[in-house]
């Protein structure tokens, strides 16, 4: 063997180079790039180990996606880890953890339904999902989105009427679907 050469060791790999971790009987572990973990249920480690996944920072937070290709072309495309395991129109029950992709926190929702599920815009002023200041009226306004048209619930003196009639509103007409914060 010539000098200056050497006998690199491999490196130990899961099937294909992914690493899925199990944790217990119920969970594992998926590592994605950017040193972030995926939470998935143990039952799917099959089918989630066949692709690779990575970690796609969106809105301050970070979902699991991959690209592959669909039917017989040689086009891919990016597929969320949600929307893998359930359907296209997959939503997360708990907003704040994207990363965890059990069945237990995953559900099927319509744009609409994923819309009502979200947080308050990180530029709200007032602290309360819906609710505003207007100046003009020197009161605080609640507004909901009701079948894709803003509706007006009311002016109110207090900031707590108005945020309380737009949970009210909400439990109303959005359901399991209504998040306030």
């Amino acid at each position: 063997m010539p000098t200056g050469y050497y006998i690199r060791k491999p490196k130990p790999l899961t099937p294909r180079g992914r690493c899925v971790i199990p944790i217990g009987p119920s969970i594992a572990y998926v590592s994605l790039s950017k040193g972030q973990l995926a939470i998935i249920d143990a039952e799917d480690v099959g089918i989630i180990d066949m692709h690779p996944w990575s970690a796609k920072p969106h809105h301050g937070k970070f979902y699991a996606r991959t690209q592959m290709r669909i039917g017989d072309s040689f086009r891919r495309k990016t597929v969320s880890m949600h929307a893998f395991l359930v359907s296209k129109d997959a939503d997360h029950i708990n907003t704040e953890r994207t990363l965890d992709n059990r069945r237990a926190n995953l559900r099927e929702a319509n744009r609409a339904q994923q819309c009502w599920n979200r947080k308050k815009f990180s530029r709200n002023t007032s602290g309360y999902k819906g609710v505003n200041w207007s100046k003009a009226k020197k009161k605080w306004v609640a507004r909901i989105t009701i079948k894709g048209k803003r509706t007006l619930l009311g002016q109110f003196y207090l900031i707590e009427d108005a945020a309380n009639a737009y949970r009210t509103a909400a439990i109303e007409h959005h359901g399991e679907f209504a998040n306030f914060g």
